[in-house]
């Protein structure tokens, strides 16, 4: 991740459950992917390893979670400034389309 020298030195409080949840399944996630694309065969054969895993990890459930906590926290604590920088960010994701 690339922090610019302007970076905001802001602090932002989340609880410790959260915390500790957020870290346990982003490692799962991580650690599960590399496992996968590791041991597969094919890149056909990683895909639907990576999706049966997806599927029945509730990863998309997970990751919203993640994102309410974050957004939540970053929504308390940070600055008109901060909230322009994020908006700014996230207006210049792409997106996947059909």
């Amino acid at each position: 991740m690339k922090v610019s020298k302007n970076a905001s030195k802001n602090r932002f409080a989340l609880a410790e459950h959260e915390l500790i949840e957020m870290l346990a399944d982003l490692n799962l996630i991580v650690v599960s992917l590399d496992r996968i694309g590791s041991s597969a065969d094919t890149e056909k054969v990683a895909s639907v390893l990576i999706g049966e895993f997806l599927l029945k990890r509730d990863f998309f459930k997970r990751m919203a979670s993640m994102r309410r906590v974050l957004s939540k926290a970053f929504d308390v604590g940070a600055s008109p400034e901060a909230q322009h920088r994020l908006e700014t960010r996230l207006s210049r994701l792409r997106y996947w389309k059909p």
